[in-house]
């Protein structure tokens, strides 16, 4: 008699007494007795040497995708009282492991994907694409898409806007402070299992979201949303293509955002679209399955941590031949860049983090209120929907060139005057009295949304390295967002004393003067030479 064991290597382990893990569902033969339901791993090497119909041969179908498997299979061969005549198989069909050998499929289909691209181009392009459609994904979790629904939510719940405002604020803050814990995972576990994680989170709140029934549910729909999306997404993104990226990351962030720019002009339409269709609670059960199409299948297909796990360097750089030394190859394997907590000690961290809470918050108080500015200086509502045109076009135009500016200036500079032209379009738009003065500073916001959106993903990189990129970045975009949470209190104070915004945002222009001077004298705390040889000490 030969008794066919269909087992899983993650059912195989080692002990004292040489555990015989089999599945309980599979039937045994007639001839042997039936073991009653007990866990699989409780069936033991005892049962099976003092049962005299079981002194036979014994023919196993293991998986060859993990070593405990055959290391146990050495073990049973070793005892000798067993004859063990073992068949691999590449993919075990057995039902209950069909999920996982799914994903085993997937992940054969990523790693051939990945040599068909190899040999034809970097393949760091390939990840930059991807991430530019998931910047686009994470539209979801974005201002520009909830404005379509406060409507609906202040007409079918009852919820006034003050309270879906404190809502989305108090949601918003919660988000910034879950960041940096997410920074630290995607450093312990990897953009990939990161993406995975995320976007499926993503899909089951847009769900959640269309069944909001009281302001509680709401805030932690809002906060969920904010949190996976305009955080947690944006984040992922931006730290794994300063991962591919070095001496062309900020050309490589420029097109990324792209990815933005096209969620601004795409979301709110199809936000509208799905909403005159569906209904508002259906519109976001579309909208979180269109999040689980595009995230999902592009990070098992095409998502790698980092280059150097797959033989490659940043920007497609070739090594160069090393002495064959174990110093040369500790040399190579290093990584660089600061901890998270070296880094906020230096004073660089503080001065780049002021560097960007100050446009996350003047940038989201122009969105917030640019309407009522230029309505409150007699323009009419068809100029401001024009400006948001302009602005939207100007910041997809000028992305790439923005990023190739920062491949060539240094970079201090380049942050520098971005501030000082964030701090001209704060004054220029007092300033605005028809369509001329209208599209000049259309064009000057849009090009302050596009560099603030490349620095975001990076600043941070550049000056702290890459080795603890994500927790790193994760503290960054707290702050970024925290800013954005704060965003329209100044405004809107100053309105209700005032009567007018022009005060207020005179008062606001010298935040980045303030913020220009200090990144003027930008040190890094790795010096730039460090920086630009990362590649070659990494692998």
């Amino acid at each position: 008699m030969t008794f066919h064991a269909l087992t899983s290597a993650n059912h195989l382990h080692r002990s004292a007494s040489y555990l015989l893990y089999l599945n309980p569902y599979k039937l045994f033969p007639e001839s042997v007795p039936r073991v009653k339901t007990v866990p699989h791993w409780f069936i033991n090497l005892f049962c099976l040497f003092h049962h005299p119909e079981l002194q036979q041969i014994f023919t196993f179908y293991v998986n060859t995708s993990t070593k405990i498997g055959k290391m146990w299979l050495r073990e049973c061969r070793s005892s000798r009282k067993v004859n063990v005549t073992v068949q691999f198989l590449n993919v075990d069909n057995t039902p209950d492991y069909l999920g996982r050998d799914c994903l085993m499929a997937i992940t054969q289909l990523r790693k051939g994907l990945f040599e068909a691209f190899r040999g034809k181009i970097y393949y760091g392009w390939i990840i930059l694409a991807a991430c530019t459609v998931m910047f686009f994904a994470s539209g979801p979790g974005q201002s520009h898409t909830f404005s379509i629904f406060i409507q609906s939510l202040n007409q079918e719940l009852g919820i006034e806007q003050a309270g879906i405002a404190s809502a989305y604020g108090f949601a918003t803050l919660f988000a910034a402070l879950m960041l940096p814990r997410l920074g630290r995972l995607v450093d312990r576990f990897g953009s990939f299992r990161m993406f995975l994680a995320v976007g499926t989170l993503l899909g089951f709140a847009c769900v959640g979201f269309g069944l909001v029934s009281n302001v509680y549910w709401l805030g932690a729909s809002f906060a969920s949303l904010r949190f996976f999306g305009q955080g947690a997404l944006m984040m992922l993104c931006a730290t794994l293509v300063a991962q591919w990226f070095q001496q062309k990351r900020g050309f490589a962030m420029g097109i990324m955002a792209m990815g933005f720019a096209a969620s601004i002009a795409a979301h709110p339409a199809l936000s509208q679209w799905l909403l005159d269709t569906l209904g508002w609670r259906d519109a976001w059960l579309g909208l979180g399955v269109i999040s689980w199409a595009i995230i999902l299948p592009l990070t098992l297909l095409f998502v790698h941590n980092k280059p150097e796990q797959v033989g490659l360097l940043p920007d497609g750089k070739t090594p160069e031949p090393e002495e064959d030394s174990e110093a040369a190859q500790a040399d190579q394997s290093a990584e660089q860049g600061l901890t998270r907590y070296e880094a906020i000690r230096t004073p660089t961290f503080w001065v780049i983090a002021f560097g960007l809470f100050t446009p996350a918050m003047l940038i989201t108080s122009l969105f917030f209120f640019q309407k009522e500015v230029l309505i409150s200086q007699g323009q009419p509502e068809t100029l401001a929907a024009t400006v948001f045109v302009v602005t939207g076009v100007m910041m997809a135009a000028s992305l790439p060139i923005v990023g190739w500016i920062l491949d060539r200036i240094r970079t201090r500079y380049v942050f520098s005057g971005f501030h000082i032209l964030l701090s001209a379009t704060l004054v220029m738009i007092n300033f605005v009295d028809g369509l001329p003065s209208a599209l000049i500073y259309g064009a000057m916001f849009g090009l302050c949304n596009a560099f603030s959106i490349t620095f975001f993903g990076y600043i941070w990189a550049h000056y702290f390295g890459r080795k603890h990129i994500g927790s790193i970045q994760g503290v960054g975009q707290m702050i970024g967002v925290f800013g954005a949470s704060l965003g329209p209190l100044p405004m809107g104070f100053a309105y209700d004393i005032f009567g007018s915004y022009h005060q207020i945002l005179f008062i606001l222009a010298l935040l980045p003067i303030s913020a220009a001077a200090l990144s003027f004298f930008l040190q890094p705390p790795l010096s730039e030479s460090e920086e630009n040889n990362a590649s070659a000490s990494a692998s």
